[in-house]
């Protein structure tokens, strides 16, 4: 568990190694004394871009030091998954999240799980562009997660939109014959996982936010908000 003692949270879509994006909507919104969780797709570990890496979040944490606000990043299919064995703070006010970990903060437990394969896995090179780990850790048992308010996830339940492939993923589903299969029961795992947290955590959970597909939409299922977030999008917690 994850300790951070701030009462204001918001939660940011992909951003793909746009770190900049978060000094933006901090100096946009006057953020301040605020916990910022990212759904994951952070853009971390390309071994390509380590030193531009290095160079951008140091000066992030800067930002958020002079801000007091603290970004908790988990676990997306473009983030190098070696990065995420354990939570740990990269920089100062800046963590990486490891799967299935709990932030807890003044009122909230916040359940993180990342990862979600990558539709263009066959065009890109392994441990370089694409990682052979980067899909969904699956837990049979999730009875340990009580009193949970929150979850942030980077894939999604097949319960949650979207419900059918678009265009772009049937193309690379072409050019690779297990990825719908794959897709599909990754889904499905998911939903075995978030129905159980949501059992477990009828009388707390309040919202679920999660990226990943590239859109926006908003559902409420039984006085859950479901929140899906496009690419830097922001949202306070609700």
């Amino acid at each position: 568990m994850l300790v951070i003692n701030k009462d204001k949270i918001v939660v940011l879509g992909d951003i793909h190694g746009s770190f900049n994006v978060v000094s933006f909507f901090i100096k946009k919104y006057n953020l301040r004394n605020t916990l910022i969780i990212q759904v994951g797709d952070f853009g971390i570990g390309y071994p390509a871009n380590l030193t531009r890496d290095s160079f951008e979040l140091r000066y992030l944490s800067s930002e958020l030091i002079k801000t007091n606000n603290i970004l908790c990043a988990i676990r997306g299919n473009h983030d190098n998954p070696s990065y995420f064995l354990e939570t740990k703070e990269i920089f100062k006010n800046i963590f990486l999240i490891k799967d299935f970990e709990v932030i807890k903060t003044l009122k909230e437990n916040i359940l993180c799980i990342g990862g979600a394969i990558s539709i263009d896995r066959k065009v890109n090179i392994v441990d370089f562009s694409y990682w052979k780990e980067e899909g969904v850790t699956y837990r049979e048992d999730l009875s340990e997660f009580k009193e949970i308010t929150r979850v942030v996830t980077h894939t999604a339940p097949d319960f949650l939109p979207p419900y059918v492939f678009n265009q772009l993923v049937y193309y690379y589903i072409n050019q690779d014959e297990t990825l719908e299969l794959e897709l599909n029961l990754e889904r499905q795992l998911m939903s075995n996982m978030i129905k159980q947290v949501i059992e477990n955590n009828k009388d707390t959970l309040k919202s679920y936010y999660y990226g990943h597909f590239h859109y926006s939409e908003t559902k409420f299922i039984d006085n859950i908000c479901f929140k899906l977030l496009d690419v830097n999008e922001l949202v306070d917690v609700i």
